[in-house]
């Protein structure tokens, strides 16, 4: 007598679960970014770079996904929920701020 958990059914390939988890991967990656101060520029530049070699073009058929270009959209919003709007530029360090018990006005996620 056969167990029904023994035959399990196959998951289904779902596109929008396949970039919605590449989405958020994208997220989580520029709020650690953002937490360790790197401007986002450089953000942008080092994700896509990342996605450039996850998704190299140079071997078989593999094509840019759609979602590379939504990503300095992706990472101004997670800036902008940090506290960090587009306009706003980085303040120079004060004296004071080197001194025991400085705390930072920038929220951290």
């Amino acid at each position: 007598m056969p167990f029904e958990w023994n035959h399990r059914k196959p998951a289904s390939i779902s596109p929008g679960r396949f970039r919605d988890q590449f989405v958020r991967s994208i997220q989580e990656r520029a709020r650690l970014l953002c937490n360790l101060e790197y401007g986002r520029e450089e953000v942008v530049r080092r994700i896509q770079a990342a996605l450039d070699w996850e998704f190299d073009t140079s071997i078989g058929a593999t094509t840019r996904p759609s979602f590379y270009d939504e990503v300095p959209a992706i990472v101004a919003s997670v800036y902008e929920y940090a506290g960090q709007p587009a306009a706003q530029k980085k303040k120079k360090k004060s004296s004071t701020s080197g001194r025991k018990g400085s705390t930072k006005s920038r929220r951290k996620l």
